[in-house]
């Protein structure tokens, strides 16, 4: 406890020091520096100590829950409080990620876990593999998040039909990527709009319980509330519609006892074109914005010394040029022109293998549990024969 205690003090101390601003995150080559000097700084801890009782303390299961503990409390903070990444310092429960006790804490975790597997290591020469392999593999993915924060980019490439663009934005600056992204196309796929009800006073969506769904096709029909609503007509194209702006729209009857019925346009609009809506009582008929099905960019990767590379990037299919990932991100309407701008996110994560290897670990970790529970299980029944024997009967 006063382990943590004391790692939680300096933190807090170190907070003030840098005046809010958060622990800094080198790049490489300081980063892969700074995870060597952590790890050499444990391990001479260790061996300092290694023929004293603290040795046990400083890799036993007290220091690992009580760390852990504390971890947890950061976490509350960081999931019931909004989390704001600036520049200028706020409350430190709302830059949690970033905070010196939080990242010592984490420090502190990693630290346990490398003087446990030294400790068991130390103590016998036959240590189990399940607890080196789980530890290591928890030290390993929780260092490598940590001291690679620096060295993970995210950067956003917006481009356009017939653009070139080699640069994105990291964190509100303009970087440039070691390759070009041409874009030929940008296709979307929509589902199908769907009718809905406003409150014409708060301007919200309201519920139609118990009315069956009506489809936004010509001659389908139904009934809402006391009105009878009928498709006459159905365009993913109105007439009004622009060139490269194509606007949805359906044309509706409603029929209500006592009145008669009328007809009208309704249309969730566009980029250019307003929404249209038809009156229904104290409400609005309305049309769904299209909500996106499926994107794809098709695009010609330009690298110095590659011949050009044809490729496509689409929602869950990324794309892998050298150390970078291509996510289809995103999409929004050109400003400058007609169609829409691709949003491609451009990710290089170099401490991402050694994450992998250490779920890699904790996985065989896992299996090496449920053999050595199976194991154990059948060593009790083989006892519990052993110890009851079946008679023989006579002859």
């Amino acid at each position: 406890m006063s382990i943590a205690a004391a790692v939680t003090l300096a933190g807090l101390a170190l907070d003030l020091v840098f005046e809010g601003r958060g622990m800094p995150a080198p790049a490489y080559p300081d980063s892969a520096a700074s995870a060597c000097f952590f790890v050499a700084i444990t391990t001479g801890i260790y061996l300092s100590v290694r023929k004293h009782p603290i040795a046990a303390v400083l890799g036993g299961r007290h220091l690992a829950i009580t760390t852990l503990i504390v971890l947890l409390i950061w976490g509350g903070f960081l999931g019931y409080f909004p989390q704001v990444d600036t520049q200028r310092a706020g409350p430190i429960y709302q830059r949690v990620l970033r905070a010196p006790p939080f990242v010592f804490a984490l420090l502190l975790l990693v630290a346990n876990l490398w003087w446990g597997v030294l400790h068991r290591l130390g103590k016998r020469l036959d240590a189990s593999a399940l607890f080196l392999i789980n530890h290591l593999g928890v030290a390993i993915t929780v260092g490598a998040g940590l001291f690679g924060t620096g060295d993970l980019i995210r950067m956003d490439v917006w481009v356009g039909k017939d653009d070139l663009v080699w640069y994105g934005n990291h964190k509100g600056e303009t970087r440039e990527l070691p390759f070009a992204i041409h874009l030929h196309t940008f296709e979307v796929e929509f589902y199908p709009p769907e009718l809905r009800l406003i409150d014409s006073k708060t301007g919200a969506y309201t519920e139609m319980a118990g009315e069956p769904p009506i489809a936004l096709e010509p001659g389908s029909a139904g009934q809402i509330g006391d009105s009878h609503v009928e498709v006459l007509d159905w365009s993913a194209d109105a007439p009004w519609s622009s060139p490269d702006d194509a606007v949805p729209a359906a044309r509706i009857r409603i029929s209500t006892p006592g009145s008669d019925p009328t007809e009208g346009w309704i249309s969730s609009g566009s980029k250019l074109a307003p929404p249209m809506f038809i009156p229904l009582g104290e409400r609005v008929l309305a049309m769904s914005e299209p909500r996106p099905k499926r994107y794809i960019s098709e695009m010609t990767i330009v690298r110095e010394g590659f011949e050009p590379m044809e490729a496509s990037v689409e929602v869950n299919k990324p794309l892998r040029i050298a150390e970078w990932w291509l996510y289809q991100k995103g999409y929004s309407p050109n400003p400058s022109g007609p169609g829409y701008l691709s949003q491609i996110e451009a990710v290089r994560d170099p401490w991402l293998p050694l994450v992998y290897a250490g779920f890699v670990m904790m996985a065989a970790g896992s299996l090496l549990g449920f053999a050595r529970a199976g194991q154990i299980l059948r060593n009790r029944q083989n006892q519990q024969v052993s110890a009851n024997p079946v008679p023989s009967q006579a002859p």
